[in-house]
């Protein structure tokens, strides 16, 4: 299984999201980390989602993308994957119909039983 963050923000604000996230997450969990300095395009373009699946050799149906945004939404789904969608505080009113899931949080998602995950 491969874990990636594949964002369009700076490398910078990655680096601030994942010192916050100590010691439960750190950059080492993560197999692949693009960023906005990665591409050419920038979300709701999929070229950052094209290039994940490229640098890890998945194809768009053996992967899973959580997104909390419209946006974001868009260019997972435009690049093929599965998407989860889990609407925060700031993206609540977005439109999020085009995702396979719509849950409050990943947990939720997980507890539902609605996908088995493979270890």
């Amino acid at each position: 299984m491969f874990l990636a963050f594949v964002t369009t923000t700076y490398r910078r604000n990655i680096d601030a999201i994942l010192r916050g996230s100590q010691p439960q997450i750190g950059l080492a969990d993560f197999n692949l980390v693009l960023c906005t300095e990665d591409v050419t395009k920038t979300k709701p373009d999929p070229e950052v989602y094209e290039l994940a699946l490229k640098r890890l050799g998945l194809s768009a149906n053996e992967c899973l993308a959580i997104e909390d945004s419209e946006t974001s939404l868009a260019a997972a789904k435009s690049a093929g994957i599965p998407t989860l969608a889990t609407p925060g505080a700031f993206t609540a009113e977005q439109d999020f119909s085009n995702a396979d899931w719509v849950y409050p949080s990943v947990a939720a998602f997980i507890d539902s039983g609605e996908v088995q995950f493979l270890s």
